[in-house]
């Protein structure tokens, strides 16, 4: 697999370049190239308190610059929880679920995000794609040996599947308190978290944290890639909650199995 890029204009993203794999289409959207305003500006992508035709908008403006007009989008209604559904009709009704898995072609599959992991998968031999919202709920709930069972459940086995970990909160912004440290180092190991100069408190990693579980699970390190860029830091091309607080908009995660 090769690097990521940006991939600039009107609406710009990055993905991971696919070798061999052009039939996939793996995307991660900023906060750029829209027409929301306030903490909203310019590109957000969720109904978190802005206007309903500027998030309709920038939506349309996304699928346009992506090529994807009449592409369907199916998206989970999320709770930082462990469900994890299977998609076998872009109408089917949903429960609340936090992660999607299919073998549609045609069909993309997408999670919003303001800091947690935006987690995209594909099973290139199975031709089963997969979006999961990702942050430290939900792999205290279980989130990923959830997404293993429901790829068992389709006869996708771990090591047939990549992992691409799109923009997230790093784990040099992410502070957090002792107790939730000490759950994180009890279950996923010291190496986890980290200390940054000048803080009392502990960082964690969610990328450093997904890395370990999917390898305890027989996923080669090398198909776990994460793009090593944080919501936090880079406050003109993404959206933080941690950062901004509440009233901030999302971007997405994308993927889309495109014969």
């Amino acid at each position: 697999m090769g690097a990521w890029q940006r991939r600039d204009g009107s609406v710009p993203w990055w993905s991971p370049s696919l070798e061999g794999q052009e039939e996939v289409h793996i995307i991660y959207t900023t906060r750029q190239g829209g027409v929301s305003e306030g903490p909203f500006a310019t590109l957000n992508l969720g109904s978190h308190g802005d206007e309903a035709p500027r998030v309709e908008e920038n939506r349309r403006r996304l699928w346009k610059a992506l090529g994807w007009e009449g592409i369907p989008w199916v998206r989970p209604f999320q709770v930082h929880g462990a469900q994890v559904e299977w998609v076998s009709s872009p109408k089917q009704p949903l429960p609340p679920a936090d992660g999607l898995l299919t073998n549609l072609p045609g069909v993309a599959l997408g999670i919003l995000v303001a800091d947690c992991v935006p987690l995209l998968i594909v099973a290139p031999e199975r031709r089963v794609i997969g979006a999961v919202h990702v942050g430290w709920r939900g792999l205290v709930a279980g989130i990923l040996p959830s997404l293993l069972r429901a790829l068992g459940r389709a006869r996708v086995a771990p090591q047939e599947c990549w992992f691409w970990l799109g923009p997230c909160i790093g784990p040099c912004c992410y502070e957090v308190g002792e107790e939730l440290a000490a759950c994180f180092r009890q279950r996923w190991g010291e190496e986890v978290l980290h200390r940054v100069e000048g803080r009392k408190k502990a960082h964690l990693s969610l990328p450093a944290t997904i890395r370990n579980e999917l390898v305890e699970h027989g996923v080669p390190e090398a198909q776990i890639q994460w793009v090593g860029l944080c919501t936090a830091c880079r406050l003109e091309e993404f959206f933080s909650h941690r950062r901004d607080g509440p009233r901030t908009g999302r971007q997405a995660g994308l993927i889309l199995w495109q014969p």
